[in-house]
């Protein structure tokens, strides 16, 4: 297993971690959004209850936890909660020590709710994935109709070009959907004419 010596960033984030895991824990229909970049204390303990609340967590859509030390041994967590979470929309955990192998249980576990629509997994300390991996996560991705954007290097043109090709494709039927919705929303019921277009009915005297 990779170390989980978190690289060094020097960015501050004043997010107080015991205050923001317990929202997420009692799921606050106000926490729209969570940002523990750059947070490097924080314990495997806090780690694993703030991952395992995403499970039930029905309001969160946006995470962000980019350099904050996560490795292979938070993924249990982390993956069982990605299989039952419905909202969040993005996902980062750039600049961290998750393997390869570890990449693929993540990409692996979004496929199960179809929700995700980004997840940013670059900049992990093997910066190498190897063609076996790339061609794996390729397979995974072109299985999941959710996927707008994956923040991945992909180094084999077969795999850059097949995910491309796949996220292109769910982005145009995201297109289509959302116009579809739109469409749907305006034509429901009678709208009121403006006063100009209303017509004005006479009734002869003699009637």
């Amino acid at each position: 297993m990779l170390g989980c010596i978190p690289m060094i960033i020097n960015l501050s984030n004043d997010t107080n971690v015991d205050e923001a895991i317990n929202k997420l824990t009692n799921d606050d229909p106000m926490m729209k959004e969570l940002n523990f970049n750059n947070i490097r204390n924080i314990s495997d303990e806090k780690f694993s209850t703030l991952l395992q609340s995403l499970s039930e967590n029905r309001h969160l859509e946006f995470l962000s936890m980019s350099n904050v030390g996560l490795c292979d041994r938070h993924l249990p967590d982390l993956t069982h909660s990605l299989t039952n979470n419905t909202t969040l929309k993005t996902l980062n955990l750039e600049t961290n020590n998750i393997s390869p192998s570890g990449i693929v249980t993540i990409m692996e576990a979004l496929v199960k709710t179809h929700t995700l629509e980004e997840i940013r997994l670059a900049n992990q300390r093997s910066s190498v994935l190897g063609n076996k991996i790339e061609m794996s996560l390729t397979t995974i991705i072109e299985s999941n109709p959710s996927l707008l954007r994956v923040g991945l290097h992909f180094e084999f043109n077969d795999a850059r070009n097949r995910v491309s090709k796949h996220l292109q494709k769910n982005l145009d039927t995201f297109r289509q959907q959302r116009v579809g919705h739109k469409m749907k929303s305006c034509t429901v019921g009678y709208p009121l004419l403006p006063p100009f277009m209303s017509l004005t009915v006479h009734q002869d005297e003699d009637d």
